[in-house]
């Protein structure tokens, strides 16, 4: 004979009331169907027991001798919400004891005594409702678990694709890289070939004893233009990295256009049509005349290049107010450039600005011009655009910031007699460069020019030379120097050493090396390479910048002829301050020293002669420009030496001698107003 006994269902129920009888009827109904009963008497020993073990069902009276069973259910419900509560009463039974129940957190209520049924009824749906919780509860796991997998995935999916663009990117890279190299090899072999061979050529020339000069002469002319072009490419170069030296002005872009555009037609040629269309009203602009030339001309001759046949080429300008996007709008100026060629696709398109790209064949272009707009553009504040494609042509757009500073003459045209090659007049110049090959080049040239020069190959050993010798009448300092101590910094430390020298900077590094190393914008620089009259211009600059700097103090005892001159130099255009004995003249320079150019004084003054006030305030001015006059011959000259920053006048003159002699120290007319 079988018995049939329902199979164990696993989970476990704690059975929780103070009545034997009730505990008892509870528990035997359940292990009947197969659960796990554990039995307590007490709310304490209930929780304790359902927190035990896992507890599916906790059937719980609600009258206990050491709290009331709906505590029990709150407690549970906060600590094991997954527990489902069966709460039972057989003393509150109404149905607001039911609600109450059911509010604080009981899953079910039923009212003793049981029926067997409803009680096993209640339950089964209980359990039902606890096994689909961790069915969910199972399956929000595995989507989690899900999830998280996806989630490596993905990272690892896009750290793969990043390291494939790294990889890209790389190898884009050095595809650049390796045009760039083989480009500069190219140019390069080819320009030192020129350097090199004609040196040798000359070398060869001088060692015999009766050279060729016509010849000499040759050789000398083909490896400079070599090194000429050697040097373009450097300054193409460093206009992509936006790092070229720039010397910017005011202008008007259609000004411009017309200044370039006859040169322009001459290397379009005759096949080409070329329209230029400049708008009324254009912004001024404030960027480098000769690299935008050079910009202009660069893309002209693509334009060229790409309309063998002949075709148009369209240039217009027009103002233009575009959005950035850090937001506000921007005013700039629009030069466009489109021609009616042949075009590019877009792998050639989107290489269009690296440098050493070109689709010409060795030998017939560097590939830097339009590398050469992109970076002369950036670098100016601007952006450019360029749109093309087979057989629709090119188009190039060049946004120039709009320039709303005054429009004054920035670069007043120089003096007639500063033209040519000025003469240094015996000027001392203190000379610091680290290179003894440059310096010695440096040197020889200022000696050519008229300087005396002194070199320096540190700036301590400049600073001694300052502190122990005669006093100098110009600087000339790298701007890189050993030790420490940098060309900006030297003359700062000359300048509190009392030695205000005028400085020119001699440089090969690019403008933001120059920035960097403290120089202002409007610091003087000569740009490595430089030729002969590059450094005479730039020196004669510098000296005569100073030079016209502030007043001509004219000291002279006697009123009516003390007027005269002031009077005179003042309708030369001259400034002019006046002092009628050395008291006077020493008052002036304490109160404006740094605005006094230059001193006129008469040897012979009330209370001291003119050659030592020209001592003492040579104490503080030690290259101040003095002109002596006197009646009285050679007398006046005193103390003082006659040299570049000194004259003498003998008396009677006339005022126009005063203004050449004030001309001839470098004294000049202060720039127009």
């Amino acid at each position: 004979m079988s018995v049939n006994t329902p199979a164990p269902k696993k989970e476990r129920v704690v059975v929780l009331d103070d009545d034997p009888a009730g505990r008892y009827l509870k528990s035997h109904i359940l292990r009947r169907e197969g659960y796990d009963v554990v039995e307590a008497a007490t709310g304490g020993d209930g929780m304790s027991a359902a927190k035990a073990a896992t507890t599916a069902l906790v059937v719980c009276d609600v009258k206990l001798p050491d709290m009331s069973g709906l505590d029990v259910c709150r407690i549970l419900k906060q600590t094991q919400p997954a527990t489902m509560v069966l709460q039972t009463s057989a003393a509150f039974t109404a149905s607001t004891h039911r609600a109450a129940g059911l509010a604080g957190g009981a899953d079910a209520y039923v009212v003793e005594p049981l029926a067997p049924q409803e009680f096993l009824a209640t339950v089964d749906s209980l359990m039902r409702r606890y096994r689909a919780g961790l069915t969910l509860t199972d399956e929000l796991a595995r989507n989690e678990e899900r999830i998280a997998e996806m989630d490596v995935e993905l990272r690892n999916e896009k750290d793969q694709r990043a390291e494939a663009q790294d990889l890209l990117r790389h190898s884009q890279k050095l595809d650049v890289l390796g045009q760039l190299t083989g480009g500069i090899a190219h140019d390069f072999n080819n320009m030192l070939t020129i350097v090199m061979g004609n040196l040798e050529s000359l070398r060869r020339q001088l060692a015999q004893s009766s050279p060729d000069v016509e010849r000499l002469r040759t050789y000398a002319d083909r490896a400079f233009s070599g090194a000429e072009r050697a040097a373009g490419i450097t300054r193409q170069l460093l206009a992509f990295s936006r790092r070229q030296a720039l010397d910017p002005k005011v202008l008007n872009l259609n000004g411009a256009l017309t200044q370039v555009s006859d040169f322009m037609r001459q290397v379009l040629g005759e096949r080409v049509a070329t329209e230029i269309v400049g708008a009324d009203n254009l912004w001024p602009i404030r960027v480098d005349p000769g690299q935008l030339e050079t910009a202009i001309l660069n893309i002209s001759l693509n334009a060229r290049d790409a309309m063998p046949d002949g075709g148009t080429l369209r240039i217009e300008t027009r103002n233009a107010t575009i959005g950035r996007e850090e937001g506000g709008a921007a005013e700039m100026v629009l030069l466009r450039i489109a021609d009616s060629g042949v075009g590019m696709p877009e792998s050639v398109l989107n290489l269009a600005f690296e440098p050493f790209f070109t689709t010409k064949d060795v030998g017939h272009g560097t590939g830097l011009g339009l590398s050469q707009v992109y970076g002369f553009v950036k670098q100016t504040g601007g952006h450019v655009e360029i749109d093309s494609k087979p057989g629709k042509g090119t188009e190039l757009r060049i946004y120039l910031p709009r320039y709303e500073g005054p429009l004054l003459p920035e670069n007043p045209e120089e003096p007639e007699q500063e033209r040519g090659v000025p003469d240094g007049m015996g000027r001392r110049v203190l000379v610091v460069e680290d290179d003894p090959d440059v310096a010695d080049h440096l040197v020889g040239l200022l000696r050519e020019l008229g300087y005396v020069p002194q070199f320096a190959s540190s700036g301590e050993e400049a600073l001694r030379a300052i502190d122990e010798q005669m006093p100098f009448d110009l600087l000339i300092t790298d701007v890189g120097l050993p030790g420490g101590m940098s060309g900006p910094a030297l003359a700062e430390a000359a300048k509190g050493r009392g030695a205000d020298l005028p400085t020119l900077f001699v440089s090969g590094y690019a403008a933001d090396r120059l920035g960097r190393e403290g120089l202002g914008f409007d610091a003087p620089v000569l740009h490595k390479p430089y030729t002969f009259d590059k450094l005479a211009q730039a020196c004669a600059r510098v000296l005569r910048a100073r030079a016209q700097h502030g007043s001509v103090l004219v000291v002279e005892d006697e009123p009516m002829i003390r007027m005269d001159l002031a009077y005179s130099l003042t309708q030369l255009g001259f400034k002019v301050r006046e002092a009628g004995s050395s008291a006077e003249a020493l008052k002036v320079m304490a109160e404006e020293g740094d605005e006094i150019s230059a001193l006129i004084t008469d040897v012979g003054l009330p209370d001291g002669r003119g050659d030592e006030l020209a001592l003492r305030m040579r104490v503080d001015r030690v290259n101040l420009p003095v002109i002596v006059t006197t009646g009285y011959g050679g007398a006046a000259q005193g103390n003082l030496v006659k040299d570049s920053w000194t004259a003498f006048l003998a008396k009677p003159y006339h005022p126009d001698q005063v203004a050449e002699a004030l001309r001839r120290m470098g004294v000049g007319l202060p720039p127009a107003a």
